[in-house]
């Protein structure tokens, strides 16, 4: 027998012996042009044993335990772009950089969606987890004061980021806003006092559902809490 041959076999022999046991095993070969599905007792291309007894045409059938089988010549191939693979952004981590900058641009969307932009006076980030334990190697810190200004991972130009952070830590002021949609936020900017050293602290205490986690938070310049969102 040629090796597809023995792996068929193999493949309805397995099938065999989990159905006699209450189960079903489910697979898939594909050989050129031609396919085998397995899943249900039965002869070459899921042929039913039953109606072969009553002299019925073999028909093949989609294996028994899954509601979404379908023959092998129905079946499509995978379309997926490498563009939804791979993201343009920041490095040197997704989790660890871009992960967080995106979290901060949503954090400052949301007060600009909810009318609160110009009230906030600082903003606080807590890194927990693996992102307070690595955030330093990982430019988490800066990804943050990024994020904040409304930037997305793909508009960031390398060249421009250590002027501004550097402008930042000098002035110890850092222009937060959002410029996409909805409309309302539109060209909504708004500066605030921001100091590295008090704004982002790092925390090596996971929170309760991811080792990644991070907590924002917008106060008005009584100190007191306008918003906090967990990521």
């Amino acid at each position: 027998m040629t090796d597809i041959e023995d792996l068929q076999t193999v493949l309805r022999a397995s099938c065999d012996v989990t159905s006699a046991g209450g189960g079903i095993v489910t697979g898939t070969v594909v050989a050129g042009a031609s396919a085998l599905s397995c899943g249900c007792r039965g002869g070459p291309s899921g042929e039913n044993p039953q109606a072969a007894e009553r002299g019925d045409q073999a028909q093949p059938r989609a294996c028994g335990g899954c509601s979404r089988a379908r023959p092998a010549e129905c079946l499509s191939p995978i379309t997926t772009s490498v563009f939804e693979l791979f993201k343009v952004g920041i490095g040197p981590s997704s989790s660890h950089t871009v992960g967080p900058l995106v979290a901060c641009r949503r954090f400052v969307r949301s007060l600009a969606v909810e009318g609160k932009l110009r009230r906030v006076s600082r903003v606080q980030v807590q890194l927990c987890g693996s992102l307070g334990l690595t955030g330093l190697g990982h430019y988490t810190n800066k990804a943050v004061a990024l994020g904040l200004t409304g930037v997305a991972p793909a508009d960031v130009d390398p060249d421009d980021v250590e002027p501004l952070l550097a402008q930042v830590a000098a002035t110890g002021k850092l222009t937060i806003g959002f410029p996409g949609e909805p409309p309302e936020c539109k060209g909504s900017y708004h500066e605030i006092g921001f100091d590295e050293v008090r704004d982002v602290t790092l925390h090596a205490e996971e929170l309760p559902l991811h080792p990644n986690g991070m907590i924002c938070r917008a106060l008005d310049d009584q100190d007191d809490l306008l918003i906090e969102t967990t990521y």
